[in-house]
């Protein structure tokens, strides 16, 4: 399926940013960006706020994703040049 192959090659990125994005609270929460979605607040609140992190934190995922693989070929690129000559 198209999904599980993206999901597939943002592994990686994903696994590497949860640490990055999510750091507040020793990495136990999710931050709150709508009000009220804290621990304590109500289900449909918090709820909301972990679909808006996942929506911001899915495509960051992919675009480091893009940018890992040009700097890799990039580098990839420059080896090359430097080896020639």
């Amino acid at each position: 399926s198209t999904g599980l192959e993206f999901f597939g090659r943002i592994t990686l990125e994903t696994y590497v940013l949860q640490f990055h994005v999510f750091m507040c609270n020793d990495v136990q929460h999710i931050p709150v960006l709508i009000p009220g979605s804290d621990e304590n607040g109500l289900w449909y609140l918090r709820f909301l706020n972990m679909l808006l992190c996942g929506i911001i934190f899915v495509p960051l995922a992919a675009w480091a994703r893009r940018v890992t693989v040009t700097t890799q070929t990039t580098v990839v690129e420059l080896m090359k040049e430097i080896r020639k000559g």
